[in-house]
């Protein structure tokens, strides 16, 4: 009714066609195009729909998110009787900035964030952090003086979770508290930009599972099938970004290696009858 359609065929492979809807208003490169995928072949046939805006990577949309992203992230801190969040853990600091590395992120209640980091992190902090200060500090001792001077008379929440860390901070400031509430509450309502990387990795996690199909026979190691996956993912931009409790990205045991809730992976064969858990 209010669009345009443009469906294409390739000759040379009679079962591929794309579609593109684009509205009337949209003109390149600012598109709110919807495109769909189909194509089948011998196995299964294929329908893949995406909707990526090329409005979200732009500078100034990139901004606003971040700046409506700290105004949630200062409203749940003040319900805890706080005006100023500390970050140290990687992916509240990339939540808050857009920067995932060693360093701190402060966030005051204007809405002005700092990131202080150690000289080798600065360089890199600069070039990903949206609309951030960066302060060059001393590794460890030096961060935490350069943060307490920041912070100084604040009413201040951190996610911090080492203990030591925590004492220290304490001795300078006994009334900070430890919550890693507000970015969780902030979290919980996504937006534009987190849906659609969303729904770009759940796509991503549905092929490997087709892959895990093709891949998994008699013979073949869990870590083999482990290299394959995380091959495959990598390929399409995705990244591990590891756990404290785990030496492996992946879950996957067979056989008895299976009864085990969080099992490392192993170089097991995978036999007739195992009974195979990969968690992706």
């Amino acid at each position: 009714q209010n669009g345009v359609l443009i469906a294409t065929a390739d000759t040379s492979k009679p079962c591929f066609c794309i579609i593109l809807t684009a509205s009337w208003e949209s003109s390149p490169p600012e598109s709110n195009a919807t495109t769909f995928f189909f194509s089948s072949n011998e196995e299964k046939l294929v329908f893949q729909y995406t909707n990526v805006p090329t409005k979200i990577n732009s500078p100034s949309y990139v901004k606003t998110r971040m700046k409506v992203r700290r105004k949630t992230l200062l409203r749940h801190a003040q319900k805890i009787g706080c005006d100023t969040l500390v970050c140290f853990e990687p992916e509240n600091l990339f939540y808050l900035t857009g920067f995932w590395g060693e360093a701190i992120g402060v966030l005051e209640k204007n809405g002005h964030t700092t990131i202080i980091a150690p000289e080798l992190e600065v360089g890199r902090a600069k070039d990903d952090a949206i609309d951030c200060d960066v302060i060059t500090s001393e590794r460890g001792a030096g961060l935490l003086s350069s943060l307490l001077k920041k912070i100084k008379g604040k009413k201040v929440c951190t996610d911090c979770q080492s203990y030591g860390t925590m004492e220290l901070l304490k001795k300078s400031m006994p009334k900070i508290k430890h919550s890693t509430d507000p970015f969780y509450r902030a979290r919980e309502v996504k937006d534009e930009s987190e849906i659609i990387i969303l729904k770009k990795a759940s796509k991503i996690l549905d092929d490997m599972y087709e892959l895990c199909t093709k891949k998994i026979a008699k013979g073949v190691r869990e870590s083999e099938l482990q290299a394959k996956l995380m091959a495959f993912a990598m390929e399409q931009d995705m990244f591990a970004t590891g756990y404290r409790s785990t030496l492996n990205p992946l879950i996957i045991a067979g056989g008895p290696n299976g009864a085990l809730p969080h099992a490392q992976v192993t170089n097991r064969k995978f036999t007739n009858g195992d009974l195979i858990v990969v968690d992706l």
